[in-house]
């Protein structure tokens, strides 16, 4: 007999044999499981949850759920349960890889030196209006400034006004009021230093005084 056919399981010490590989198997699969979780590695079939998802993409649990109600990853429904499997996420994931010739994104200095803002027109320190009494039917002329020149308040210019013939009204948008153009627009240089032109005519009623 050979050193082989010693070594030959008999038939009657089968059972111990197939018992025996059982345990080198079991010890082998509780091996390979340490070793899986050692270095990290989970079934891909796995089933998870929204906190298993939020701890996986760093996303908080509220992004979770927005990004399944709008079908943007994902998911299994049952009930009122969210389910994930990792297969389909990492599956997910690996389809959201940026190409790397893809054009960056600019930051937002950037963009504006590129495209600077054109700034809002100043407003000029005073305008003339052509108005019509509202009875007699005369020509005014109202000289409003802007609200930086009247800060202290309406009526400021009311002793200049009247050494230019003119006088403050509170009617209707109000207004510094002259009967000629010329003493209008010689009240405003006097202001400014700067000759105004009339704007377009605004008919507009003014008391009888």
């Amino acid at each position: 007999m050979t050193e082989n056919e010693n070594n030959r399981p008999s038939f009657d010490g089968l059972p111990q044999s197939v018992a025996e590989l059982h345990a080198k198997i079991d010890r082998l699969t509780e091996t390979v499981e340490k070793l899986a979780v050692a270095i990290g590695t989970k079934p891909q079939n796995e089933l998870m949850t929204v906190e298993d998802v939020s701890a996986m993409l760093c996303k908080s649990v509220s992004t979770i759920y927005t990004m399944t109600s709008e079908h943007r990853i994902p998911y299994r429904k049952q009930g009122n349960k969210l389910y994930f499997i990792r297969k389909e996420i990492t599956a997910w994931l690996m389809r959201a890889v940026v190409p790397k010739d893809s054009p960056k994104r600019r930051r937002k200095e950037d963009a504006d030196k590129e495209s600077p803002q054109e700034k809002p027109s100043e407003e000029p320190p005073c305008s003339i209006e052509h108005r019509i009494h509202s009875r007699t039917g005369a020509d005014l002329f109202a000289v409003l400034f802007s609200a930086e020149l009247e800060a202290a308040g309406e009526r400021k210019f009311s002793q200049q006004a009247r050494e230019h013939g003119g006088y403050w009204s509170d009617y209707g948008n109000g207004g510094y009021i002259f009967n000629a153009q010329a003493d209008a627009e010689r009240f405003a240089q006097a202001i400014i230093g700067k000759k105004e032109e009339p704007t377009d005519t605004q008919k507009e009623g003014l008391p009888n005084l």
